[in-house]
């Protein structure tokens, strides 16, 4: 579903049917009576005073009970003050009066998105669009269902119809490119964002968008820039403030201080005041179970699920209960998995924060555990409000929130050294015993290959298999020095968006000295194919500074080495902490010559490369990052201890 459907229809009302003014002559009872009392009625509308508006709609209507327009008037009141069942009741009324009036079918389906039940939404306005095929706003609400029922092929259809009737309406620009930005189509939708908002310079979510678009195309400083000019305009826009957080992540020439500082900046914002904050519930537990929350809106196909379906399955059922806060609206296969695997599934996406508070204090939480951090459809707003006594980040994010409401962030040893990380964090840091992860591959299909695709090729062939906005100009400088070194080695490049992001990719490394003959860039490849390209590959390059996490577990399952440079940051060692856990340490760089070292020893020892991809599945299976009971024991003993010590405090 789209971000706030109804910003798309001007101020947020449901269209309106066309009024007609009374007969100067005839002013009596029936129909002009009712239209003066409409008129009225909407006057009070348009001031705020919705009961007094209802009333007088009420009043037209016993004056004439048929009165189509008065109906829908009346529903356009319910709608206002929330009564949305009782506004669906008018408009079918309406409807039974004037079978073909578009805009009773119009506010009818608009009505029935909000009731959730978009199949019947679609219904009703494709009845409107019938009756009025130039209907703009209606082919609009429509692409929202379409979209939400998974026809993402029908919503384009339905928004680009709509931008042929009305050019320059903000928000078809704005949906389109949402649309587009999500199959990839990044230039296209960057073009209508630029459009949009040259109509609206104050469309907030429509430079937020295209800030993320602009940091998937690689452009790292424009998302920036973008991110802080919605900052200006509103400096508590949380989707800007986490997306320029998670992006400065990404950049690498900023100092730890300064992304710390930046990070608090945005707690100061979501943060409660000390003195607003409820109290602190703590319940002894004397012979209840511990109740888990787990928040996220990535319980979906998604890498946060790769590693939170083995603790799921895991979890001791005769000390623990376990909740999944289900933020996000599209379910797939891995959420129906996910759901089997947790005492209780709660869906939170169309709650606000306050709603969602409330349930998870009504489910008596005792430890809620954030999985996104400052990635999207987090909520932590609602940690804000300290729903639970205990309250944690994980997982999805590796830095800290900046914010006060967060008690905890688990983390490992290699990614936050002790003595060195708590400086950058507001959360107290919490380590587990091996690695803040466990691996639990997707498939078991997935073979590697026998022997390393340089005894074929008679060349060496590196393989970049992570998220695009990961390639930073740093990760270009230390990957020319390593093409360079080796000038017999080529580089792949999987993930590359279409456009202008691999044209820009390509200049970067021309400016590097590294001929465009060198590189292979291709785009992002379904689940099978992206498995199979490790064993085309001898060796997968990790970026830098912000490292790779799914991928360098993925390419040690399928035998292909990853070499790690060791940073300062959280980002930049989650690599040492995987290959330290699972038995490579070998494979870790200490500087950049070093990285440039081992690479070249990997290579000019085909048989040890050779030998390496024959043993690792079964060194990287037998290692902590694969034993999913012994982790979430590790896991478990630190919730425990966070509520023991909570408990003595109470």
């Amino acid at each position: 579903m789209f971000k706030r459907i109804l910003s798309v229809l001007g101020a947020g009302k449901p269209a309106a049917p066309e009024m007609v003014a009374p007969e100067p002559h005839s002013l009596l009872t029936g129909t002009v009576a009712a239209d003066e009392l409409i008129v009225r009625g909407n006057q009070f509308e348009d001031r705020g005073e919705l009961a007094e508006a209802v009333s007088c709609y009420q009043q037209a209507l016993a004056r004439s009970p048929e009165y189509a327009k008065a109906h829908i008037n009346l529903g356009n009141g319910f709608l206002a003050m929330g009564r949305t069942a009782e506004a669906a009741e008018a408009f079918e009324n309406a409807l039974r009066r004037d079978p073909a009036n578009p805009f009773a079918h119009f506010n009818l389906g608009i009505t029935r998105q909000l009731l959730g039940q978009h199949d019947k939404a679609a219904v009703s306005l494709e009845a409107a669009l019938r009756s009025k095929p130039e209907f703009a706003a209606a082919y609009i609400a429509l692409a929202d269902s379409r979209d939400t029922l998974g026809d993402d092929a029908a919503a384009i259809a339905s928004l680009r119809k709509a931008l042929t009737i009305e050019p320059d309406h903000p928000g078809a620009l704005h949906n389109l490119a949402q649309l587009l930005f999500r199959d990839g189509l990044l230039d296209e939708a960057e073009a209508l964002l630029v459009a949009c908002l040259a109509i609206n310079p104050d469309y907030l979510e429509a430079m937020v968008l295209l800030g993320e678009i602009r940091k998937n195309q690689g452009a790292l400083e424009d998302a920036v820039d973008t991110f802080r000019n919605a900052l200006q305009r509103d400096p508590v826009q949380r989707e800007a403030r986490s997306n320029l957080l998670l992006t400065l992540n990404y950049i690498g020439n900023l100092s730890p201080r300064k992304i710390f500082e930046a990070h608090c900046e945005a707690g100061s914002y979501l943060d409660l005041p000390a003195s607003s904050r409820p109290p602190t519930r703590m319940q002894k537990q004397t012979d209840r179970r511990i109740r888990i929350g787990y928040v996220s809106g990535d319980f979906r196909n998604h890498p946060v699920s790769v590693f939170i379906e083995p603790v799921f399955a895991n979890h001791d059922r005769a000390n623990f209960l376990v909740y999944a806060y289900n933020n996000c609206r599209t379910q797939d296969a891995t959420s129906a998995r996910l759901k089997g695997l947790v005492d209780n599934w709660r869906d939170i996406c169309a709650l606000d924060d306050a709603a969602a508070s409330a349930m998870i204090e009504n489910d008596q939480i005792d430890i809620l555990v954030d999985l996104s951090g400052h990635t999207g459809l987090n909520r932590l707003a609602l940690f804000a409000l300290k729903p639970a006594p205990i309250q944690v980040t994980w997982l999805g994010y590796l830095n800290t929130t900046g914010m006060a409401a967060m008690d905890y962030r688990l983390c490992d040893a290699c990614t936050d050294p002790p003595g060195v990380a708590e400086q950058y964090h507001k959360e107290q840091l919490w380590r587990l015993p091996d690695s803040q992860w466990c691996y639990r591959p997707v498939g078991g299909a997935y073979v590697p290959a026998a022997e390393s695709p340089l005894s074929r090729n008679g060349y060496p062939t590196f393989g970049s298999f992570n998220n695009f906005v990961k390639i930073s100009q740093a990760t270009v400088d230390l990957w020319s020095r390593l093409l360079a070194h080796i000038p017999a080695a080529r580089l792949r490049i999987i993930g590359v968006p279409p456009g202008r992001a691999g044209a820009g990719l390509l200049l970067r490394f021309r400016n590097c000295g590294i001929s465009e003959s060198r590189l292979e860039l291709r785009p992002r490849l379904a689940y099978e194919d992206y498995m199979a390209a490790f064993s085309q590959v001898d060796i997968a390059l990790d970026t830098f500074p912000y490292n790779g996490g799914t991928t360098t577990c993925d390419a040690l399952w399928m035998g292909t080495p990853v070499v790690c440079l060791a940073g300062e940051t959280s980002v930049s060692r989650s690599g040492i902490s995987i290959l330290t856990t699972s038995g490579f340490g070998e494979l870790i760089a200490k500087d950049a010559g070093d990285y440039l070292a081992i690479h070249k020893g990997l290579l000019d020892h085909p048989a040890q490369l050779h030998d390496f991809r024959a043993a690792a599945r079964k060194r990287f299976g037998a290692s902590p990052m694969m034993d999913e009971a012994r982790f979430t024991r590790g896991l478990e003993n630190a919730f425990t201890q966070m509520q023991t010590r909570t408990s003595d405090r109470a």
